[in-house]
């Protein structure tokens, strides 16, 4: 049904982009992914230290050199050359939450180290890490087992950089990259739904609101914004068109001798016909009661006549109402712009004093201002 489409707004045409959101939110969320386990990476190298040195420590020592260490204490010349073979390292050893050095030059790290909570640093079983000017220190501690007293062994942290970098994303970013791109295809697919189903909801409002609920023709609201558009189109591009405005002659004879729902019936066939009759780029519309406009878009004001009386002869005729046939008879006023009139009241004004001369007339046609060029057509009220 050309007149009843939705054309006259662009809002509600546009078509959600499942595409677009799915790329949109992947690549935010692949960046997101990308910036936490990069800001994630170097705690993941220190963790990675963290257990080297405790199995490098472990392997180099054994458990009885271990012992010896502890047995020794940090004063012990033998203890010196036990820890000489890694000077990258310092050796602590931690007796009763106290921390003593076990190599020269190293008394300083050992109060520091004393005065914060390292167990606060933990980051696993073997060790944590902790910073100090700007500087990261790894550190990782071994118990052995003929003493309760531990080696505390601190490093210096040094990242490997970029090669670090890539082999973390290589072995941590894949999965959950898959994984929320997997997500984002369900999330876009319901967010796609949701949308189609808010553009159909909204549609049927905006349909409501600017058409009528009985027949299904613009209402008068959106007549007179097509008229108005019409109207700056025409003068624009120095045009004309003709409106016309009709109602249907004894119309409360036929509510009152039948009811309502048969009058109803009448204006959904009136509607109907109307449809029929008009080509795509025309527009009728109801506009309250049995009142009903038409607007002949871009049409050579020679033909409006022809185009008026056939469209009055499809309107004219017997209906067939819930098994009753009726025959009615229509009064139609024609105006054309700007002839008649150069704004939307005017013409209106215009075509309804055309329509209530033909009407006084016995029905037909009317030109505005020329009431005595009406065209009589013999119909009537049948019970």
């Amino acid at each position: 049904m050309p007149l009843n489409k939705s054309v006259d707004t662009t809002i509600f045409d546009k078509k959600p982009n499942f595409m677009g959101i799915f790329l949109v939110t992947s690549i935010i969320g692949i960046i997101l992914i990308t910036l936490s386990v990069y800001r994630a990476s170097s705690e993941l190298e220190i963790i990675h230290e963290v257990d080297n040195t405790h199995r490098l420590v472990s392997a180099m020592l054994g458990e009885e050199k271990l012992s010896q260490i502890m047995r020794a204490g940090g004063d012990s010349k033998n203890n010196q050359n036990l820890l000489a073979w890694q000077p990258d390292y310092r050796f602590f050893i931690i007796s009763k939450q106290r921390i003593q050095a076990m190599q020269k030059g190293t008394e300083d790290e050992a109060r520091y180290l004393s005065e914060i909570d390292l167990e606060s640093t933990r980051m696993n079983q073997r060790g944590g890490f902790f910073s100090d000017d700007d500087k990261v220190f790894t550190w990782t501690t071994l118990a052995s087992s003929n003493s309760n007293k531990k080696l505390l062994v601190v490093h210096t942290f040094k990242s490997e950089g970029n090669g670090a970098l890539a082999f973390v994303y290589k072995k941590r970013i894949i999965i959950p990259v898959f994984f929320y791109l997997w997500l984002m295809v369900w999330v876009s697919l319901i967010f796609n739904h949701l949308l189609k189903k808010l553009k159909k909801q909204q549609a049927q409002l905006k349909r409501m609101a600017l058409h009528d609920a009985l027949t299904g023709l613009p209402n008068r609201s959106l007549m007179d914004d097509r008229l108005g558009s019409l109207i700056k189109v025409s003068k624009r591009e120095n045009k004309k068109f003709a409106l016309a405005l009709f109602d249907i002659d004894a119309f409360k004879t036929i509510n009152d001798n039948y009811g309502h729902a048969y009058g109803d019936e009448l204006l959904r066939q009136v509607a109907k016909r109307l449809e029929g009759v008009l080509r795509e780029s025309d527009t009728a519309a109801r506009i309250g009661g049995d009142e009903f406009t038409i607007m002949l878009h871009d049409i050579d004001e020679t033909t409006w006549h022809d185009v008026f009386e056939r469209i009055l002869t499809t309107l004219v005729g017997p209906y067939t109402l819930l098994n009753t046939i009726v025959r009615v008879n229509v009064s139609m006023g024609v105006t054309i712009y700007s002839v008649h009139g150069k704004d939307v009241k005017s013409l209106l004004h215009q075509a309804d004093k055309a329509m209530y001369k033909v009407k006084a007339a016995g029905g037909g046609m009317c030109m505005a201002e020329h009431a005595s060029n009406y065209t009589k057509t013999e119909s009537c009220v049948n019970g």
